[in-house]
């Protein structure tokens, strides 16, 4: 009698677990697509084209420490995307590919042109697009990728390359 009671209690525990992790990631699945949502509606209110979406790059929590290193310094420099508002939150990175981009008609370097897109790094924290990094999918004459980052909005380009 003890060992059916004590099984009923285990079967009983296994089953509030599955039932809350499912919640768990019902939850957070509907969290992700709101946040998609919210940067999709961002980039078209821009005038890009969506070309993919190309995943959730990262996720990490902005601070000091972080933004006095490669590549965050470069990121979260003032000019590109101002951090002070943003220090302890967590910040998504999505990645998208977009075209009707600034940087779709950069050219520079012995006519090193942007091949078809630039890809768009959005930073979202609260489920807000706090900013973000762009950059050209370029091709140089030897067929190596390579570029620079720029604001989102491709207007601002930064000094260091890729």
């Amino acid at each position: 009698m003890k060992r059916i009671a004590n099984t009923k209690y285990w079967i009983m525990i296994i089953t509030i677990v599955l039932v809350i992790s499912s919640l768990y990631i019902v939850i957070q699945q509907k969290n992700s697509s709101q946040s998609l949502a919210i940067v999709e509606d961002y980039l078209k209110e821009q005038g890009f084209k969506l070309l993919s979406y190309e995943g959730q790059t990262e996720a990490y929590q902005l601070t000091i420490e972080k933004i006095q290193n490669e590549p965050y310094d470069v990121y979260w420099d003032g000019h590109l995307n101002n951090p002070d508002s943003y220090m302890g939150k967590t910040v998504k990175v999505e990645k998208f590919a977009v075209e009707n981009h600034p940087l779709n008609e950069w050219t520079c370097c012995g006519d090193v042109k942007t091949e078809e897109m630039v890809y768009t790094y959005v930073f979202v924290i609260d489920d807000k697009v706090v900013g973000g990094i762009a950059f050209p999918d370029v091709l140089d004459e030897l067929g190596i990728k390579g570029g620079f980052w720029s604001s989102l909005d491709g207007e601002i380009q930064t000094t260091r390359s890729y």
